[in-house]
């Protein structure tokens, strides 16, 4: 299945994001459905913002992103919250 815009968009924005050594990465606003996976390596991201999507679930291994104090994920369609953010 062919990835969406939006997920193409998102793709080239974390790309940028790992190349510049960004501690923000804004990905709201852009009609996700889904995210890329999380093998980013952004362990310099402290914010990441996710808010105004249509996201129904986020990968465990969203937990990865050892640095970060700001997850906004209002405004989608998220059910579950992985065990990994509970702590």
């Amino acid at each position: 299945m062919p990835k969406s815009q939006p997920y193409l968009e998102a793709e080239k924005k974390i790309k940028d994001a790992r190349h510049k050594g960004a501690q923000v990465l804004y990905l709201n606003n852009m009609g996700l459905t889904e995210l890329p996976e999380f093998q980013w390596n952004l362990g310099h991201l402290e914010i990441l913002d996710l808010s105004n999507n249509k996201i129904e679930t986020l990968p465990e291994s969203i937990n990865r992103l050892n640095n970060l104090q700001l997850l906004n994920i209002s405004r989608n369609n998220i059910k579950v919250i992985p065990k990994s953010l509970e702590q």
